[in-house]
């Protein structure tokens, strides 16, 4: 199955890695030399390691080299829930730390590979489970607070934390982009999206807002490596300065990205700031200057008293118990208290185009 490897080792052993188990390459460049090239699994499991460096093959009574091996550090088989199965190590492998699905080992506490360091937690493989409490277990109150990925040993990967939509674009070698797939965790359904029902309306890749993967791929659509990064706004999707972006399209010529407005907002409070938003453009206005009138004009201020407004509706929805008009659920204080925040901005900023205004009249008298 697959294209093999045969990797030569120092010690003369010989060992054949089956490439088709590899989803992602890439270059890991630690806090020490040597630097290491990974191969991991769909799990994100380290499975073969190569330092930055080759070797030449040298035929008998030969003065120059024939063929380049690379210089194999590790290679490396999981049991479930990841302790080591079986493992080779040669040169200088003894500095590379990463293993179970990406994860830092700390060898000092059980040994070589019994131990992880996850992002909140540490991590027991021997076991399968962690040594303190899930931080997000109140949100999951029918698994184990120390379980490992519910128990899931081929396709659990541990949640870490929290967020709202996950964007999967495709690269071509070309440098086009392409989206392929959008995952849903705000339990608002949408067509087009892989709708996932969570207990929070948050998924599994920590408190980002919106986060991105993009994938580069061949021309047979074969993945070479993968990047990732996350969008966050003040409040929900559109709340604030950071709105989610079309990073499948072309940028301008300012490099600028355009908006994304196909991701339905988390509530009543954050529909608001994408409303708001929404005026602006068609306002054409732009950036941070956009939000004190002074600087816009009319426009903007009619902007902002139409945010003032609505946020009034969602303040007091909160108060009497009303639904939010997004979830169809009591409006949360959380919402509330983002409507009173945003409420408040842009109630500064029209005051300070009503005092532009006064002094313009006063000085043209």
């Amino acid at each position: 199955m697959g294209t093999e490897l045969f990797l030569s080792l120092p010690a003369t052993a010989t060992y054949t890695v089956t490439t088709d188990f590899f989803a992602v390459s890439t270059k890991q460049k630690r806090d020490y030399p040597p630097f290491f090239d990974e191969k991991r699994n769909h799990l994100g499991n380290v499975l073969v390691t190569f330092v930055d460096r080759k070797t030449g093959h040298l035929p008998s009574g030969a003065t120059s080299y024939d063929y380049w091996n690379p210089d194999l550090a590790t290679v490396t088989d999981y049991y479930p829930f990841g302790s080591v199965s079986r493992s080779l190590q040669a040169g200088d492998s003894s500095s590379y730390r990463y293993g179970f699905q990406g994860q830092r080992k700390d060898n000092s506490i059980a040994g070589d590979g019994n131990h992880y360091q996850f992002k909140f937690r540490e991590y027991n493989p021997l076991l399968g489970r962690f040594w303190s409490v899930d931080p997000l277990a109140k949100s999951y109150p029918w698994n184990g607070s120390y379980n490992f990925a519910e128990d899931r040993v081929t396709d659990g990967v541990d949640l870490e934390g929290k967020e709202f939509y996950s964007m999967h674009i495709n690269e071509m070698p070309d440098g086009s982009r392409t989206l392929v797939g959008v995952v849903n965790y705000t339990n608002i359904k949408q067509a087009g999206m892989t709708n996932v029902s969570t207990p929070d309306g948050y998924g599994p890749q920590g408190n980002v807002g919106v986060n991105y993967t993009i994938t580069k791929v061949d021309m047979k659509g074969n993945a070479l490596g993968k990047t990732g990064f996350n969008v966050k706004n003040l409040y929900g999707v559109y709340q604030g300065p950071d709105n989610p972006k079309k990073y499948w399209e072309k940028p301008n010529e300012h490099g600028e990205y355009p908006d994304d407005y196909s991701l339905s907002p988390i509530d009543e409070a954050d529909a608001n700031g994408k409303q708001h938003d929404l005026d602006y453009d068609a306002a054409g206005i732009k950036g941070a200057g956009g939000v004190f009138g002074g600087v816009t004009g009319d426009k903007g201020s009619q902007a902002n008293q139409g945010y003032i407004n609505r946020a009034d509706k969602v303040i007091a929805k909160e108060k009497t118990g009303g639904k939010d008009d997004i979830t169809g659920k009591p409006v949360t204080n959380r919402a509330a208290a983002a409507a009173k925040e945003g409420k408040a901005l842009f109630q500064i900023a029209n005051s300070v185009k009503e005092d532009a205004d006064y002094n313009q009249g006063t000085n043209n008298k």
